[in-house]
């Protein structure tokens, strides 16, 4: 990326993020805006070069809303309550226009009871199971299912199980009415608290539009209140991290590096994988205790297990 392309993601991506920032769209490198799924909100804030990428996320909103609607009445019928996850429960919420954000698959949240029911009536519907092997391990957080026309992820958890101690339990019991009917959504504290933690599992590496999410998504809650629970649920590093990076990246040209921690924000400017050792390092420092660490080995061991046992 050149220092031209750099300051003007970096001032469409402040601009973004609720702090109006000049930039040249002119200098904007667009197959990168369109790898960090910010096509179509750049399209609203003014890159003309990108009304085809708005005009077909419109088109495929469209479409998931169908996939969606049809989902939902499957496992309505089966008795299967759904909690909408992360980009299908932001578009036509904090996303008034749904084309704003695109997203690669549907993440449903069913109860880890209900994953087989859930399955099975998605299966009828033409899915198949489409993830590793691993993802049989009930210490997976969730299954990936596909068919032509559509990609649902089915989450038990939004993290492996042992790695942190979101309360699960909680959230279903606080749920809310959605904008989608046949589904609720997380109340706003712990959507964001989820949000984050789905960053941090990517340690910070995500599409951009995670970010403008972030800052779309902060409930009303006071920091003390947020910093409490992210603390009991054991994910207040993922949250910490985030805000910090939403800050870094909002500034518009600011830089705090955190290297062994969290990327910094001309890392995720840029959407490159660090080494290896880089990443493990930032993966388990984005844990907040030790049990945690343990919780995240015995999934991934349980997986592979798993993973051995279907192929053998």
């Amino acid at each position: 990326m050149t220092e031209a392309e750099r300051r003007a993601m970096r001032g469409l991506v402040a601009t973004l993020l609720g702090n109006p920032t000049p930039f040249a769209a002119a200098d904007l490198p667009l197959d990168l805006v369109r790898r960090h799924l910010l096509a179509p909100l750049a399209y609203k804030a003014g890159v003309a070069a990108l009304r085809n990428d708005y005009i077909a996320s419109s088109l495929q909103a469209e479409r998931r809303a169908v996939v969606l609607s049809e989902a939902l009445d499957a496992l309505g019928s089966a008795g299967t309550p759904v909690i909408l996850l992360k980009g299908i429960a932001y578009a036509g919420s904090i996303y008034a226009d749904p084309a704003e954000r695109p997203m690669s698959d549907i993440d449903l949240l069913v109860r880890s009871p209900d994953m087989p029911v859930a399955e099975r009536a998605l299966t009828r519907l033409g899915y198949w199971r489409a993830g590793s092997a691993a993802q049989s391990s009930v210490t997976r957080h969730a299954i990936t299912l596909k068919r032509r026309d559509g990609s649902i992820d089915l989450h038990r958890h939004v993290l492996h199980a042992g790695r942190s101690r979101i309360d699960i339990a909680a959230i279903w019991r606080d749920a809310e009415p959605s904008h989608i009917a046949g589904a609720r959504r997380p109340a706003p504290v712990h959507e964001y608290i989820l949000h984050a933690a789905h960053i941090g599992r990517h340690e910070g590496l995500v599409p951009l539009v995670n970010y403008v999410d972030a800052a779309r998504l902060e409930p009303d809650a006071s920091d003390r209140a947020l910093a409490t629970l992210s603390s009991q649920w054991r994910v207040s590093r993922a949250v910490d991290a985030v805000g910090v990076a939403r800050r870094d990246l909002g500034d518009g040209g600011g830089e705090r590096g955190h290297l062994l921690s969290f990327p910094s924000s001309d890392e995720i400017l840029a959407g490159a994988l660090p080494p290896r050792w880089l990443q493990i390092s930032r993966k388990l420092r984005m844990i907040d205790d030790s049990l945690g660490v343990i919780g995240l080995a015995v999934a991934t061991v349980r997986g592979r297990v798993a993973s051995r046992k279907i192929r053998s």
